[in-house]
């Protein structure tokens, strides 16, 4: 008996060296430190006015692609993010689109002709440049007060491009990445993403950063993302998931934040999200840095982390995962830690031992 112990309790510490192991080596992959630079693809103008696939200024869009040669058929879909515009816009945290037209949040003119990778660098990639400031949702193909909104446009251009000639369409798992604005785009374009794809890949998404809780600001002087929606509405047109759309049949231009679309998106989501986020609470909504020890301010911070926290529990479906902390900060990295561990090697266990199901 003493012999047959100590046998299993060899075995399982075998197992148990094994998944360490395994652990270890997926965030050397994850995380490696020799990334390939990424090739820019734009887009002809035959090409833009055919998809709409414009720019804020009408110039053609495109995206950064790197194919692996280990991993073809493993892909890496990342939307950039970069705050919005409005035209004219008065407010003092509200950008205005003719200054993003001179960069490339604006205009492919100031595309880079690389990019980096960000993670599983010997996964195939594709990085798609924020240049809409409609936060991946814009489907005007026409101009409104003098710019371009096509961001979902854009998207679905990319798509069906790396369909026609890059493979995609063989792709097994595809995992899609977004921070900030870009997060907040793959909350409005995963079912659409997923529904162009072949019935047997998997999909996934990574959104950081995208949980906006559309309260009103804390300074007046504000654009609160309560009102963000209708004041996208009356500029231009916006994508929402026909199954979204449908729940808010008066309102569809909800669907652009994910307390109203996270329940009627069927993939799987590994939602990573600071409830102090510092973006949604300093630059949305006007509330003072924690430094600042004005108790007004600090209260609404607080109340505003109830709201993140209480929304994302409320909506998680099986198969979702998340790392939601209350690190005062903006996008989460890979480094920052909860409980003791940190976000690389949660999302690695859930990839290797939570997969979500095939789609």
């Amino acid at each position: 008996d003493q012999t047959n112990k100590s046998s299993h309790h060899q075995h399982y510490c075998n197992i148990i060296r094994m998944k360490m192991y395994i652990t270890l080596l997926c965030i050397a992959i994850l995380l490696g430190n020799s990334y390939a630079d990424l090739s820019l693809q734009l887009f002809s103008s035959v090409d833009a006015n055919q998809t709409g696939a414009r720019c804020l200024d009408g110039s053609p869009s495109g995206f950064y692609f790197q194919k692996s040669s280990s991993n073809p058929t493993q892909w890496v879909i990342h939307l950039e993010g970069g705050g919005y515009c409005l035209p004219g816009a008065v407010k003092p945290n509200v950008n205005k689109c003719s200054d993003r037209v001179r960069t490339s949040l604006g205009s492919s003119n100031y595309f880079s002709q690389t990019a980096p990778a960000i993670i599983l660098p010997t996964w195939t990639q594709v990085y798609i440049p924020y240049c809409g400031g409609d936060l991946h949702a814009g489907t005007s193909n026409e101009t409104s007060q003098g710019f371009y909104f096509a961001g979902h446009l854009i998207v679905a251009a990319i798509i069906d491009k790396l369909k026609e000639d890059y493979g995609l369409n063989n792709a097994t798992q595809v995992i899609l990445i977004g921070e900030s604005a870009g997060a907040l785009g793959l909350y409005s374009n995963a079912e659409y993403i997923k529904d162009q794809l072949p019935a047997t890949t998997t999909i996934i998404g990574i959104p950081n950063a995208g949980w906006f809780m559309p309260l009103p600001p804390f300074n007046p002087a504000y654009q609160g993302i309560d009102t963000l929606p209708s004041i996208f509405k009356n500029i231009a047109s916006f994508y929402a998931h026909p199954k979204c759309a449908a729940a808010y049949p008066n309102t569809p231009e909800q669907c652009i934040l994910p307390n109203y679309s996270y329940p009627y998106i069927s993939v799987p989501m590994f939602v990573v999200q600071s409830m102090f986020d510092s973006n949604a609470l300093e630059a949305q909504l006007g509330a003072l840095p924690p430094s600042s020890a004005n108790s007004s301010s600090d209260l609404f911070a607080i109340q505003y982390s109830q709201a993140v926290n209480n929304s994302i529990a409320s909506v998680l479906k099986p198969g979702d995962g998340a790392f939601v902390t209350s690190d005062y900060v903006h996008v989460l990295g890979f480094n920052n830690v909860a409980l003791g561990y940190n976000l690389s090697t949660i999302f690695i266990n859930y990839l290797v031992t939570r997969r979500p199901p095939t789609v």
